[in-house]
C-alpha cells in the first residue's frame, strides 16, 4: 500500500534573528514506503518541495549569513547523480539555492529527518546536495556530521577540502548545471581523504524505527566577502523503508492446555468469565464473555449463562495467551488435542409441530428451529487483538456446525456445513433431537424434542505441512462409544503460514443465534487439552474416498488424501478384506489402470501411503466385480475397413432428381444393399458390417451443385495406418446448415437385459445441435439427449437411462432439416435395437468431422443369484451356490432360496414348512421367491429314511402358488402342495437347487 508522503520543509526564520546565526534548518519527515527521498528545494518525482517557484520566495535569511537566492538555482533539477527514480521537473520553475556572501567563518545547514511510517523502518541511503563555487576564494571545507537523535553517538560522517578552481562549473552568480555531490551513509569502512576526496567515517547505525529521528548538519568552512557568492541546492535524504522486525516472541511447546474447568483442576479454575482465568483471555475485537466458567464438580465452560451478552455480529472469543507465549511455527509444527462438549438449544418462537406418539395420540409441541450454522471455533490465530473466526486471514479455524436435519459437521476453515468438510455425525447418533424428528422403535414419535446433545469427544490434530502455505487438519468424534473416523482436509493460510508464531483460541461463534432468527444454540466444553510439537513426523493417514470404475476386463483405482506421502502403494487381493495382496503401483500417484482382469470376478484394492516417519493403516476398500464387454454392433477402430480411400467412385450418394422445396437437399445411400458403399472390392464386407447414411443441407445457390454440394471435397472413406474413419463435410462454406445420420445394422439388442453402453470417438469438434447417440429400436429412431461436442472418446455408459428424442430420417423428398432441437426428450424402453450409429444436428461450416468409431457395447451380466451373492457380501470362493462360508449346513443357495443370511449362522432363512394331512391327502407348505429369477424348489419324498433315497414325485402333486408369506410377504410367496397319501409312512423335504 502507497501511504501519503508526511514531508515537512522549511528554513527558520527565527534563526536569521540571530537566535541560531550562520544556519539554516532542513527538517525532513519521511512516511511512505519503498525507496524514497526527502529533500529541501528539489523538483523530483515524491519529494515535496514548498519552496519551488515564485509563491514560495521570500527572504529567509537576512545580512552577511545564508540567504537564499531565487536567482541562483541549479538547473539540473536534481538531487545528485544517484536514487531509485529518475529526476522530472515539477513545475519548471527552478527554485533557488542558498547562497553563501557572508565573512563569518563556519555555516551549518540543519537537516532533521524522521519516520513516522508505522510498523516499518526507515534505512538511511545517502545525503545528496548540489554546489557551486562562484570565485576561487569561497568556502573550500564542508564536513556532513550526524548531530543527535536515534543513530548512535554524534560523529563526523564526511570531510571534504576541495581544489582551488573545483565545483565551479556553474559560473559566477549564475545559474546552471551544479555539480552533485553524492554522500553514503553506512555503518562499517573507513576512508583517508584526499584534495577533493571526503574523509569518511562509519556511522554507528542508520536505521530508523517508528518514532526515532536523526539530525545532520552541513557545515561549510572558510570565510568569503558579500561579492562573492557559494551556491547549495537540492539537499535531499534518501533511503527504504523495510519492515519493522518484530519484538521477540516467548515461545513455548509441549502441552499447553490439559484441563476440566474444575475447582479441582491444576491450575484451579474458579466460577466466573474464562478471560483472565490461567492463560486465557478475551480476544480484544471479539464480544465479551466467550465462555462462563462453572467450577462445581467436574467443571465446564458454557455459554448459555451468558448468553444476554452473546456478539451476533463478532461472535466471542478467548486466546490461550499465557503470559504472552507462542507456540512456534515452524514446517512440521503439530497441535493436537481433545475438546470435549454437548450443545444446548430450546424451542423456537412460536414453531410448533404436531406428531402422533401412540395410535390415535398426537401431540402439538414447540419445537427448535436450528437451520445451518457455526457454532464453536477452535484453533490458531497469528493476532489475538483481532476477532478469531472463520474467514480470517489470520487464523487457522476448525468449525463446529449444526444442521436440523443432518447433525454434526466438523469443517477445516469452512463457511458452511458441507465446506471443508472432515466429519459427520448425524443427528439421531448425537442422542439429539431439538426439532422433533425422531420416531421409537414401534414407529411413533418419540414424547418430545431432546434439546440437549450427548457428549461429544472431538481428537483433532492441525499440522503444519510441507506443502506451501498451506496446513492440515483432521478431528475424530466419539459419542456414545462409537468413534466417527475423519478425514484430513487441507487449508491454504498465506498469513499464518508465514508467521514465526501461533497462538490457541476458542470461540463461540456468531452464527450460533443469528439475531435471534433461529433457536440459539450453547455449548458446554466439558474438558480441553493442546500439545504442541515441534518438527514431527507428517501424519501417516491412509488414503481415503477410495473408489474404483471398472472398464472391460479392467479397473480404474482412484484415491485422495496421502498427503505429505512419499509414495502410496496400491494392492490388489481376491478375499475379502484379507491377503494375499499384489502389489500393482508403488509411487506419488493418485489412481491406476488395472488391465486384464478375469469376467465376473471380485476384486478387493486397498493402500498404504509410506511416509518418512513410518507406514499408515491400510485403507479402506475399493471393491470392483470385473465384467467383460461384448461388441454387439459397431464400426470403426481398424486399419483393414478399406484397403484405398473411397472417393465418388467408391461410394454413393444418390442426388435428387430436384429441389426440394424448401431449398433443402436431400442425400440417401444407395450403394451396394443400399449403404455407401458402391464398390465392395475395397470395402471389407466380411468383417465389417455396411455404413447406411442420409445427409441434408440448404441450397445457397438454390440449384444443387454436384461438384461441391457434397460430404466431403476429397475421399468418404479414408484408409489410414492409425485406422480407417468416416469424413463428413461440407465442401461448400457458404452452406449455412447440415445434417448427417450414419449407422450400421445388427441383430436385435436389449439394452434392458444387461447394461448397454454406446461409444463414439470423433475427431475435430462438433457445432450447431451437436453430435448425438442415434439407435433404431424397431422402426423408430431415437436419438440422445448428451451431445458431444468436443471430440475424441466418449460415451452413455448406459443407454437404458439416458434420454431420447424420436428423429424422424429424411427421405429425397423431405422439405425440412433433420433435427431434434426442441424435441421432447425422455427415457425410452430399448428392448429391440437393430441399428446404431451417430446423428450430427445441423452442424455448420466446411471443417473435417471425422467419425472413427461408434457402436454399441454390452457388459457381461449376472445372474440373479450373482447379483444376490454381491449384496450379501461374499464373494469369489465363498460365493458358490454350494459353498457355506458360515458353515450353517446351509448352502448359499439354499440361503438364497429362502432368505438367509450367508454369513451369519444364526440366519438360514425361512424354516417354518406348514402341513396337514385329512387321510387322503397331506398339503405341505413351503415358502419361495417371487421373482422370476429364482432357484428351483423341488418336494422330495420318501418312505424310508435308512433304505431308500428321495424322489421327485411332484408330477403326482396339486401344486398351487399365490399369497404373501407371512413376515416376507414382499419378496415370498406361498406355494401349496396337496400330496395324495399313497402308502402308511412318507416323509418329505423341500429341496432348493440350481
Amino acid at each position: 500500500m502507497r501511504l501519503k508522503h508526511f514531508i515537512s520543509t522549511s528554513i527558520v526564520a527565527a534563526m536569521a534573528a540571530g537566535i541560531m546565526p550562520a544556519t539554516a534548518a532542513i527538517e525532513l519527515l519521511a512516511g511512505h514506503h519503498g525507496n524514497r527521498t526527502v529533500g529541501w528545494d528539489t523538483n523530483h518525482v515524491g519529494v515535496i518541495a514548498p519552496l519551488n517557484g515564485e509563491a514560495n520566495a521570500g527572504n529567509y535569511f537576512s545580512g552577511t549569513q545564508l540567504t537564499r537566492d531565487g536567482a541562483e538555482t541549479s538547473t539540473d533539477l536534481s538531487w545528485g547523480t544517484f536514487g531509485s527514480d529518475a529526476p522530472t521537473s515539477v513545475d519548471g520553475i527552478p527554485g533557488g539555492s542558498l547562497n553563501n556572501r557572508t565573512t563569518v567563518f563556519t555555516q551549518t545547514v540543519f537537516m532533521a529527518v524522521g519516520n513516522n511510517s508505522f510498523g516499518s523502518n526507515l534505512v538511511l541511503n545517502a545525503v545528496h546536495f548540489d554546489i557551486n563555487r562562484g570565485q576561487t576564494d569561497v568556502p573550500a571545507q564542508f564536513k556532513l556530521e550526524y548531530l543527535g537523535g536515534d543513530l548512535g553517538t554524534p560523529i563526523t560522517v564526511y570531510e571534504l577540502t576541495v581544489e582551488t578552481n573545483e565545483f565551479m562549473s556553474a559560473g559566477v552568480d549564475a545559474s546552471g548545471d551544479f555539480d552533485d555531490l553524492d554522500w553514503t551513509l553506512a555503518t562499517e569502512g573507513t576512508q583517508t581523504g584526499t584534495a577533493a576526496s571526503p574523509t569518511f567515517n562509519a556511522m554507528g547505525d542508520v536505521e530508523l524505527a517508528f518514532g526515532e529521528t536523526a539530525q545532520f548538519g552541513l557545515i561549510v568552512i572558510g570565510e568569503t566577502n558579500t561579492s562573492n557568492s557559494l551556491n547549495l541546492d537540492n539537499f535531499a535524504i534518501t533511503g527504504e523503508f523495510v519492515e519493522a522486525p518484530l519484538p521477540p516472541k516467548n515461545f513455548v511447546t509441549g502441552t499447553r492446555i490439559d484441563t476440566d474447568f474444575a475447582a479441582t483442576d491444576s491450575p484451579v479454575y474458579a466460577d466466573g468469565d474464562l478471560d483472565g482465568q490461567n492463560g486465557w483471555a478475551a480476544i480484544t475485537n471479539s464480544g465479551a464473555n466467550a465462555f462462563n466458567v462453572d467450577s462445581t464438580g467436574d467443571g465446564f465452560a458454557e455459554t448459555i449463562s451468558v448468553s444476554n451478552s452473546f456478539d451476533t455480529t463478532l461472535g466471542n472469543q478467548v486466546v490461550f495467551d499465557d503470559g504472552d507465549q507462542w507456540t512456534t511455527n515452524g514446517i512440521g509444527s503439530q497441535w493436537s488435542g481433545t475438546i470435549a462438549f454437548s450443545f444446548q438449544t430450546g424451542s423456537g418462537t412460536n414453531l410448533v409441530k404436531s406428531r402422533e406418539i401412540a395410535a390415535g395420540v398426537t401431540n402439538t409441541i414447540e419445537v427448535a428451529d436450528l437451520n445451518n450454522r457455526r457454532v464453536l471455533n477452535l484453533g490458531l490465530t497469528t493476532n489475538p487483538d483481532s476477532v478469531f473466526a472463520q474467514g480470517e486471514l489470520d487464523d487457522v479455524n476448525i468449525n463446529f456446525h449444526i444442521n436440523g436435519g443432518k447433525g454434526l459437521a466438523v469443517t477445516f476453515g469452512g463457511a458452511g456445513f458441507g465446506d471443508n468438510q472432515m466429519n459427520l455425525v448425524g443427528r439421531a447418533d448425537l442422542g439429539w433431537d431439538p426439532e422433533w424428528e425422531a420416531s421409537g422403535e414401534d414407529g411413533f414419535a418419540t414424547a418430545g424434542p431432546d434439546y440437549d446433545s450427548d457428549l461429544m469427544v472431538c481428537d483433532y490434530v492441525i499440522r503444519k505441512t510441507t506443502i506451501a502455505d498451506t496446513y492440515l487438519a483432521v478431528v475424530d468424534v466419539t459419542v456414545g462409544g462409537t468413534t466417527y473416523q475423519g478425514k484430513p482436509i487441507l487449508l491454504e493460510k498465506l498469513v499464518p503460514y508465514a508467521s514465526d508464531g501461533l497462538k490457541f483460541a476458542l470461540g463461540h461463534d456468531h452464527e450460533s443465534d443469528i439475531d435471534g432468527t433461529f433457536s440459539r444454540v450453547d455449548v458446554a466444553i466439558d474438558s480441553l487439552s493442546m500439545t504442541h510439537a515441534v518438527s514431527a513426523d507428517p501424519l501417516a493417514l491412509p488414503p481415503f474416498n477410495m473408489a474404483v470404475d471398472g472398464g472391460d476386463l479392467s479397473a480404474l483405482v482412484s484415491w485422495e488424501g496421502a498427503y505429505e506421502a512419499d509414495s502410496v502403494e496400491l494392492f490388489r487381493s481376491e478375499v475379502d478384506g484379507a491377503g494375499p495382496y499384489t502389489s500393482l503401483t508403488n509411487d506419488l500417484v493418485f489412481s491406476y489402470g488395472d488391465e486384464g482382469l478375469t469376467d465376473k470376478r471380485t476384486y478387493f484394492y486397498t493402500t498404504i501411503a509410506h511416509y518418512s516417519g513410518g507406514d499408515s493403516p491400510r485403507s479402506e476398500q475399493a471393491i470392483l466385480r470385473a465384467l467383460g464387454k461384448t461388441a454387439l454392433m459397431e464400426w470403426g477402430h481398424a486399419t483393414d475397413i478399406v484397403n484405398a480411400h473411397l472417393n465418388y467412385a467408391g461410394c454413393n450418394l444418390r442426388d435428387p432428381a430436384a429441389v426440394a422445396t424448401n431449398g433443402i437437399a436431400n442425400y440417401v445411400s444407395d450403394g451396394f444393399d443400399d449403404s455407401l458403399v458402391e464398390d465392395a472390392v475395397v470395402y471389407n464386407t466380411n468383417n465389417y458390417p455396411l455404413v447406411y447414411g442420409i445427409m441434408q443441407h440448404n441450397l445457397p445457390g438454390g440449384v444443387i451443385d454436384q461438384n461441391t454440394d457434397r460430404w466431403s471435397n476429397v475421399h468418404k472413406f479414408r484408409d489410414d495406418a492409425a485406422g480407417d474413419y468416416i469424413k463428413i463435410d461440407a465442401l461448400n462454406a457458404a452452406l449455412d446448415a447440415y445434417s448427417a445420420l450414419l449407422w450400421v445394422e445388427g441383430a436385435s439388442v436389449d439394452a434392458t437385459a444387461a447394461q448397454t453402453t454406446w461409444e463414439v470417438d470423433a475427431n475435430n469438434a462438433w457445432n450447431g445441435n451437436g453430435l448425438r447417440a442415434a439407435v433404431r429400436n424397431g422402426s423408430t429412431w431415437y436419438v440422445s439427449e448428451t451431445t458431444f461436442n468436443s471430440g475424441g472418446t466418449a460415451s452413455i455408459v448406459d443407454i437404458a437411462s439416458e434420454k431420447w428424442a424420436v428423429l424422424t430420417p429424411a427421405t429425397l423428398t423431405s422439405t425440412s432439416m433433420m433435427t431434434v432441437s426442441g424435441a421432447s426428450f425422455i427415457i425410452r424402453t430399448l428392448d429391440n435395437i437393430t441399428a446404431v450409429g451417430a446423428f450430427g444436428d445441423t452442424q455448420t461450416g466446411a471443417a473435417d468431422k471425422n467419425l472413427l468409431y461408434f457402436g454399441l457395447l454390452q457388459k457381461t451380466a449376472l445372474t440373479a443369484f450373482e447379483q444376490w451373492t454381491d449384496s450379501q457380501g461374499i464373494y469369489n470362493d465363498d460365493a458358490g451356490m454350494a459353498d457355506d462360508p458360515d458353515s450353517d449346513d446351509a448352502s448359499n443357495l439354499e440361503e438364497w432360496g429362502l432368505g438367509g443370511n450367508p454369513m451369519n449362522a444364526a440366519d438360514v432363512g425361512i424354516k417354518e414348512r406348514y402341513m396337514d394331512c385329512d387321510g387322503a391327502s397331506i398339503t405341505y407348505i413351503y415358502p419361495r421367491l417371487k421373482s422370476a429369477d429364482r432357484p428351483n424348489y423341488t418336494v422330495l419324498e420318501t418312505t424310508d429314511l435308512v433304505n431308500i433315497g428321495w424322489g421327485d414325485n411332484e408330477s403326482a402333486y396339486t401344486i398351487t402358488s399365490g399369497g404373501d408369506w407371512p413376515g416376507r410377504g414382499v419378496l415370498f410367496e406361498a406355494v401349496t402342495n396337496v400330496i395324495p397319501v399313497d402308502v402308511d409312512t412318507k416323509f418329505l423335504k423341500l429341496e432348493i437347487s440350481e
